[in-house]
């Protein structure tokens, strides 16, 4: 095998289609400067008024190559929410920046979480800003395995309540 040839055939490809994006040797958690917000938040069924709460979830952007919703969703809900029970405001905070830190640095992940991210190319509308959402919109669906991002899915979203909804199918393993 010739490894010019092969190198510059690559840098070809990433040339002729830079939106070409392959997260799978990409560690998202790899520069903190693209994580633009940290959370726990909630994933919510749009058809069955179910809810799992204190899920721990990232936004990613990076303008070159997207953005990206990160959710971690507990392996066990329930466990996982009996641990926030009784807690204070000032003690879920430091729980969940000890939490937040451990995930990005990968103490804490796999063996607590599935973690997803729902990734979206960059757009001619909203590269003035990266954290606007236009629909239709194409997501790369990825499940991390240490600081690997396997694709598992690309679909098609029409609005907010549909990206809602692939949230929670990720978190029931409906998808």
């Amino acid at each position: 095998m010739n490894v010019p040839i092969l190198s510059i055939s690559l840098t070809l490809l990433a040339l002729i289609n830079p939106k070409a994006i392959v997260l799978n040797d990409k560690d998202l958690f790899s520069n903190p400067n693209h994580i633009t917000a940290s959370w726990l938040g909630f994933l919510h069924s749009k058809s069955d008024e179910k809810l799992i709460s204190n899920v721990p979830m990232f936004i990613y952007s990076d303008a070159q190559t997207g953005t990206a919703k990160i959710i971690c969703v507990p392996k066990s809900p329930v466990l996982w929410n009996s641990k926030f029970k009784g807690k204070t405001k000032e003690q879920k905070a430091l729980i969940t920046k000890t939490l937040l830190t451990g995930i990005m640095n990968h103490t804490i992940g796999d063996k607590y979480f599935k973690i997803y991210a729902l990734f979206q190319s960059p757009s001619v509308k909203s590269k003035a800003n990266s954290a606007v959402q236009n629909y239709p919109s194409i997501v790369e669906i990825y499940k991390n395995d240490g600081t690997l991002w396997n694709k598992i899915e690309k679909t098609t979203i029409s609005n907010v309540a549909q990206f809602r909804e692939l949230q929670y199918d990720l978190a029931k393993d409906l998808k």
